[in-house]
């Protein structure tokens, strides 16, 4: 059994959207710009993690998730690509068995499957794709998540996750 870890990154961001502009003006000039913002979330986020794994058929490969948020899913944008299936299966059995299947796949395509976003896209034309895809979006639970693949494929993981921020005291 080997754990994949990624590399933990002391960056933090915070997504934030502007809510107010205010200029300072001084002798005529603008010599300041006052910007009220208001964040997406009461944690920041880490800086993106990329995990990429050479998953073998029915052999388990592990995603571990250290956020701090201990309630909610992480949703990754995953790249499948497999040399020849014609469907594939990704198993999170630390999920509940919970599935993510996609049919119809071709011989060297490759499939990219934004879940926060719920965008799916593939290398070639797969006209089907939305039909092909049983929607279980990925996600990860916190800490260890264990996979199985139904067939031999690379896939590659990119996610941030949120961080508790603040002042001690």
């Amino acid at each position: 059994t080997k754990i994949l870890p990624y590399e933990a990154e002391d960056d933090l961001w915070y997504r934030t959207r502007t809510t107010n502009v205010l200029y300072q003006y001084a002798g005529g000039h603008v010599a300041g710009i006052l910007l009220d913002l208001e964040c997406d979330s009461c944690f920041a986020w880490s800086g993106e993690n990329t995990v990429m794994v050479r998953a073998e058929a029915g052999r388990p490969f592990y995603i571990f998730n250290d956020t701090d948020d201990l309630h909610h899913y992480v949703y990754p944008v995953v790249t499948l690509s497999a040399a020849s299936a014609e469907v594939i299966a990704v198993t999170n059995f630390s999920d509940n068995g919970h599935r993510s299947e996609i049919k119809g796949m071709k011989s060297g395509e490759t499939i990219t499957i934004d879940s926060g976003r719920q965008i799916k896209s593939s290398s070639r034309s797969h006209e089907l794709l939305l039909d092909d895809f049983n929607l279980g979006w990925f996600r990860l639970i916190p800490g260890k998540n264990q996979y199985i693949s139904n067939v031999d494929m690379t896939v590659s993981m990119k996610f941030r996750v949120p961080r508790k921020a603040g002042i001690i005291q």
